[in-house]
């Protein structure tokens, strides 16, 4: 709602016969900042910044594994695939979350990695595309392609809990989460994680992880408890230990994460109550 107020810069004028009368200007102001007029600030610039960084990083994840696209199987590959007669039926579903990664070969000797979610995905990859090993690439690329666009994201999160003035100008935010994206997207030390077929339980995991980690900041800056974001944030941990066991410090790196922000007292009985539902999807 509008409201009119007296502006200093007034004017007598000429008025009836019995004297002056005054004629002041009336200037609008607002009751709030909800009903000023929108103009073009630094978010909106920064929002279009971030997205075409966010999209720069995906196109570097995506050009420098495209190449893996004409690869064939190797090692563990020809055994989580070709040998693996759960992807092609799914009343293996069951069988999947009761056994250990390899437990469809009775030749294998007993293994204990939990990872159901690995063999779901590669059934579904198979339904999909088929056997062929294009299909199977494709999916690590796109998972690698996430996980580096979440950096990028996470990197931005990070960096806007710093006090302001440590900030640096009205793009630093965007420039060196995009510096650090752009790393991960490309550095080397991926290639056996997203050009080995086998490695979809480490980038499978990693993008639940990131999603996890993203959320849970989140929901603290908008003061959110075990609804919306933290409770997805939750959901995503508890995805990432399907995909592999090294999830399980994710809740080491969030009291970690609260203790560099200055997030309240750790032992305090509010700031452990966001821990709980992390340890006890832990657990299960």
């Amino acid at each position: 709602m509008i409201s009119c107020c007296v502006s200093p810069l007034c004017h007598r004028a000429a008025g009836t016969p019995g004297g002056h009368t005054t004629k002041c200007r009336l200037a609008p102001t607002y009751r709030n900042r909800e009903e000023e007029p929108r103009m073009p600030n630094a978010h909106r610039l920064n929002s279009g910044s971030a997205l075409l960084a966010a999209a720069v990083v995906a196109i570097a994840a995506i050009a420098v594994y495209v190449n893996t696209l004409s690869n064939d199987f190797v090692f563990d590959d020809d055994l989580l695939v070709r040998s693996n007669y759960w992807l092609r039926d799914i009343r293996y579903i069951p069988t999947i979350f009761t056994s250990n990664l390899f437990g469809f070969d009775a030749d294998n000797p007993i293994c204990n990695y939990y990872r159901p979610l690995v063999n779901v995905f590669l059934m579904l990859t198979y339904h999909i595309f088929g056997p062929h090993p294009w299909g199977f690439h494709l999916v690590n690329i796109l998972f690698h392609t996430a996980n580096s666009v979440l950096v990028f994201l996470l990197a931005s999160s990070l960096h806007a809990e710093f006090p302001p003035s440590n900030r640096g100008g009205r793009l630093a935010p965007f420039s060196a989460a995009f510096v650090c994206a752009l790393l991960f997207a490309t550095h080397p030390v991926h290639t056996e994680a997203v050009a080995w077929v086998a490695g979809l339980s480490d980038v499978s995991y990693t993008c639940f992880y990131l999603i996890s980690l993203f959320l849970y900041i989140r929901s603290i800056r908008t003061s959110q408890s075990l609804t919306g974001a933290r409770t997805l944030s939750v959901y995503a941990f508890f995805l990432a230990m399907l995909c592999k066991e090294p999830a399980l410090t994710l809740p080491a790196l969030l009291i970690a994460h609260d203790l560099a922000l200055g997030e309240g007292p750790i032992l305090a009985a509010g700031t452990l109550k966001r821990y709980l539902p992390y340890l006890a999807a832990a657990a299960c």
